[in-house]
Order: C-alpha cells, then sequence, then structure tokens
C-alpha cells in the first residue's frame, strides 16, 4: 500500500448512509486511527493492489518448470536422491499448476455469469 498524506492526493465524496459515518468513527477511534485512515484500510483490504503478474503469466511460467523438470528426468544422469527430489518437485508444480487452472477456470465462469 502506498501511503499518501498529503493534500494532494485524489478525493472523492461519498455520500454515506445513515448510521455510517458513527460506525466508521467508532471503528477508528478502537483502532486509533483517524475516520479517513480508516476508511482506505477498509478499501485496501477490500480492493487490494493487483499482483505483480497475472495468473495467466503464472500458469505460463509452471508449465515451463514442468518442461524443464520433465526433460531433467528424461536426461537420466541424476543420483537416486536427486531424481527422487526431481519427482517431487515434478509432483508439486503439476499439483501447483491444477490449482492455477481451477482458479482460472472458477474466475472464467464468474465473467461469464
Amino acid at each position: 500500500m502506498t501511503s499518501s498524506t498529503n493534500r494532494d492526493s485524489d478525493r472523492f465524496i461519498v455520500r454515506l448512509p445513515d448510521g455510517m459515518r458513527d460506525r466508521i468513527k467508532a471503528a477508528a477511534a478502537v483502532g486509533g486511527r483517524s475516520m479517513n485512515a480508516e476508511i482506505v484500510r477498509v478499501l485496501e483490504a477490500a480492493f487490494p493492489e493487483p499482483a505483480e503478474i497475472s495468473l495467466a503469466e503464472e500458469i505460463r511460467q509452471v508449465e515451463l518448470a514442468l518442461v524443464d523438470i520433465s526433460q531433467l528426468i528424461q536426461g537420466g544422469f541424476q543420483s537416486s536422491d536427486e531424481k527422487a527430489n526431481l519427482i517431487l518437485l515434478l509432483k508439486y508444480q503439476t499439483e501447483r499448476l491444477e490449482e492455477l487452472q481451477k482458479k482460472s477456470a472458477q474466475l472464467e465462469s464468474r465473467r461469464e455469469t
């Protein structure tokens, strides 16, 4: 989160429903923050900055790693311990790829609805 406290920060006027200002004020007091800091904290949690790499890029990187690992295993020049470690790494990366693909499918299905 980039912290900016100067008066040149973006400003946005919001109409709050009845009672919300008091709830924000109470939450800010409990946390020892200003109302503005409390609102920004809640918004940061709800709208985090985008990840440094996209989901598609992460999937691509895992796929490339899987190819590299497979080629190393097939090369046949490893000790039995090295081969066992490569197989474990292959299993981990395969599971990671499946998780990412599942996440990608869920995001795609949300976009379609």
